[in-house]
């Protein structure tokens, strides 16, 4: 069961196995250098429950670790140093393409640990016993299965009408015969969004038009000190740059929040006009800035919601706020409006209504993270995301040196998005697509020849125009080119940029 390096980790080792296999997951031997005293597999981490948590974000941890070390083997050596030395340390789990690792006091990881291609989780003492027999678990959101002629805008991914014969028209956005595909624009051969000038590394954003300058201002994510994606935990920073396009070119104004903030999502409370600014600090922790204006100053905000990674907001037509988290189940909350006119962020939000459970949907192969939600004038809710089955695209092997997953990662069996939708947001009306039925995949079409093939495809984000403000009008992505030549992991090739692209007739 385990490689001759794991040997002296033996037994642990095959219960950990056993257990894994028990819980449905499917993980390796542990790939990663051994450490004296813990057994490791890979392909999932462990998550500290927290009674101010109850749903936490995979990979999250009570305690982040930043230790240095140049290669995986010095970090697997100084965590399990830490582990050791600490008293309560009882796991910790490491991925080689971040500078973070997660130390967990968990004594029972059947509880706790949480599946992830990209993690190795190394354990000291934990023999956790085999689970019972679970129980039935509750019906998980519902996948559509798009019958031959359609019977309600649901069969067209909500993304326009059917008609009496059984046909979807689809939308500006969006085409296909269930209208499940976006209707992306071919890009200028010179077109970079955001990254190639000032030519620096950069990983997706969002926007916001001022109608009454015509102007679009960009929050983007950019690196510090000229270094690459590989360094993103610890040099990240948010910018506002200002064009005349959505399309740019964008001319940069400011730093909004210094290092280390990422993912930036802004938003305009259509009742005080105040700016809401969501993103998340260091590898996960969330955060919620608001201004007055555009041009900031950013100042903090409380918002009472603990532990959600890479949040995402919109406005429903009745005033209600909603944020959505990538915590493993794509967990909605409503922050409804308050009687006494303050800020509906300012209540506390209605009980989580999870609308994905990532990793269970067989119409959704793979990984699910990185959520942006968009509620139409009708009350219809639309999620995109990072669903993902690798990230080495066009490759039948992962390259070396760039982490520890492996496979194929070949046009028709290799996915990078996912979409979800639901009349009315609540449990058990959620539909989700992705797989060979994705929004968009790893390539863009260039103006008069060729495709711009990407490695990966990340950070999805919308921006929405058209008569009613519910059609895509561009789509903005953080994307790393083709590897081997670039590769976010490894410094040095890990130079990437903010793609944004029209979509839809123009």
């Amino acid at each position: 069961l385990a490689r001759p390096t794991n040997l002296e980790m033996g037994p642990q080792l095959c219960h950990l196995l056993a257990w894994a296999a028990a819980v449905g997951l499917e993980p390796s031997p542990c790939d990663l250098p051994p450490a004296a005293g813990y057994g490791c597999v890979s392909g999932f981490c462990g998550v500290d429950p927290s009674p101010s948590r109850p749903a936490p974000p995979r990979c999250q941890a009570a305690i982040e670790l930043r230790l240095g070390g140049s290669s995986a083997a010095d970090r697997v050596a100084l965590a399990a140093k830490w582990c050791n030395a600490s008293g309560t340390c009882t796991a910790f789990s490491i991925d080689p393409s971040t500078p973070v690792t997660l130390a967990f006091t968990a004594t029972n990881l059947t509880e706790v640990a949480q599946p992830n291609s990209e993690w190795t989780l190394y354990t000291k003492g934990l023999l956790p016993p085999l689970p019972p027999t679970p129980a039935p678990p509750s019906p998980a959101p519902t996948a559509p299965i798009f019958p031959d002629k359609c019977s309600s805008a649901v069969d067209c991914s909500l993304n326009g009408v059917c008609d009496g014969v059984g046909v979807c028209h689809c939308n500006a956005s969006w085409r296909g015969k269930n209208c499940e595909t976006l209707d992306l624009q071919p890009v200028l051969q010179s077109a970079y969004g955001y990254g190639l000038s000032p030519n620096i590394t950069s990983w997706g954003g969002s926007i916001w038009k001022d109608n009454s300058t015509g102007e679009y201002h960009l929050f983007v994510t950019e690196e510090t000190d000229g270094v690459g994606m590989a360094s993103w935990v610890s040099h990240s920073q948010i910018v506002r740059a200002v064009a005349t396009s959505p399309l740019g070119p964008y001319t940069r104004k400011a730093v909004v929040s210094g290092v280390p903030t990422t993912n930036p999502q802004i938003l305009q409370d259509p009742k005080s006009g105040t700016f809401l600014l969501f993103h998340i600090r260091g590898g996960g922790e969330f955060q919620l800035t608001v201004s007055s204006s555009i041009e900031g100053p950013f100042v903090q905000e409380e918002i009472a919601l603990g532990g959600c990674n890479n949040p995402t907001a919109a406005w429903h037509p009745n005033g209600t706020l909603y944020v959505m988290c990538h915590d493993g189940q794509f967990s909605l909350y409503g922050f409804h409006p308050n009687a006494d006119g303050t800020p509906p962020w300012k209540s506390h939000p209605a009980l989580a209504i999870p609308t994905l459970r990532v990793g269970e949907n067989p119409h959704v192969p793979g990984n699910c993270e990185d959520p942006f939600l968009h509620i139409t004038q009708l009350g219809h809710f639309h999620v995109l995301a990072h669903c993902y089955t690798c990230y080495w695209y066009p490759s039948a092997v992962r390259p070396p040196g760039t982490g520890s997953a492996s496979g194929t990662c070949l046009p028709g069996s290799a996915f990078c998005s996912g979409h979800g939708f639901s009349v009315n947001g609540e449990a058990g009306s959620w539909s989700w697509v992705g797989g060979p039925q994705a929004p968009y995949n790893f390539t863009s079409s260039v103006v008069g020849n060729g495709v711009r093939t990407f490695s990966t495809r990340e950070r999805p984000w919308a921006l929405m125009g058209g008569p009613t403000g519910d059609d895509i009008v561009a789509l903005i992505n953080g994307v790393s080119p083709s590897m081997p030549t670039f590769d976010k992991f490894t410094p040095g090739r890990d130079w990437c940029f903010t793609n944004i692209q029209a979509v839809g007739s123009p």
